[in-house]
């Protein structure tokens, strides 16, 4: 797998994680105004190298709100809470260790073939 391959992999695997916590919110019912759903990013950055080493997902501060189950009006002051909607960690638990697994397997295959390499020159030197 080429680097390019792998980067487009990744960028995959992320935008299907935002899809995921997309029907997180639909089910949830958090699509009252829809700027919580409208506000959901993600982007990724490179590392020197070139490869892809970060994913970051992005919202409007209300995400967190609604994860906690606090806002305007209800909290601990008057005695009345919101139920709490975790719309975004059980999916980004789940879908962050399958992108690991994945990086870190291209790591591997990475590593196997450049020691393969390394020997294959090594034996290719005469012992006189």
């Amino acid at each position: 797998m080429t680097d390019e391959q792998y980067n487009g992999q990744i960028r995959a695997m992320a935008k299907a994680t935002k899809q995921k916590m997309l029907m997180e919110m639909s089910r949830l019912n958090l699509k009252q105004t829809g700027a919580l759903m409208q506000s959901l990013q993600v982007k990724t950055r490179k590392e020197t190298f070139g490869l892809i080493n970060n994913i970051r997902y992005s919202f409007a501060r209300q995400g967190i709100f609604v994860k906690l189950g606090v806002s305007r009006g209800y909290g601990k002051k008057n005695g009345q809470f919101r139920e709490k909607k975790d719309w975004f960690s059980s999916v980004l638990d789940t879908e962050n260790e399958k992108i690991g697994d994945f990086a870190a397997q291209f790591k591997a295959d990475e590593t196997a073939k450049v020691l393969a390499d390394a020997i294959m020159q090594l034996r290719r030197i005469r012992i006189v």
